[in-house]
């Protein structure tokens, strides 16, 4: 039986839900228009399901699967992107690989770029 422990981030004056588990899985899912500030550790994988939530995400994390629209996420490292959905943007500042995440996607309009260079449609 997998126990879950609930953490609570301090997002712009708000506070807000996020869960981890001794998968060494953070989830956000819930009410649209979330905001988060999460920390991922070596292996970390990052869940989010819902719309028009908003993330910056510090640390190395393993993976992203977005399930949703129009969320906006800025992650410091990342090896693989799954999106599933429209109107979402990801926004990665480093790799483990030197060719960027892999990353897979359904939906349409989904942008996923380098920190710093123009956003180009998702693969």
């Amino acid at each position: 039986m997998r126990s879950s422990i609930v953490f609570m981030f301090l997002v712009f004056g708000t506070v807000a839900p996020a869960v981890a588990d001794d998968s060494h899985q953070i989830v956000v899912d819930g009410d649209a228009g979330q905001r988060h500030v999460l920390v991922c550790k070596t292996g970390d994988r990052v869940t989010v399901t819902g719309d028009e939530h908003l993330l910056r995400i510090s640390g190395p994390c393993k993976g992203l699967e977005l399930t949703g629209n129009e969320i906006r996420v800025d992650i410091d490292s990342v090896a693989s992107i799954t999106i599933k959905g429209d109107n979402n943007s990801v926004t990665w500042h480093q790799s483990p690989s030197h060719d960027g995440p892999r990353v897979e996607q359904t939906g349409d309009n989904n942008k996923v770029a380098r920190a710093g260079r123009h956003k180009q449609p998702a693969p």
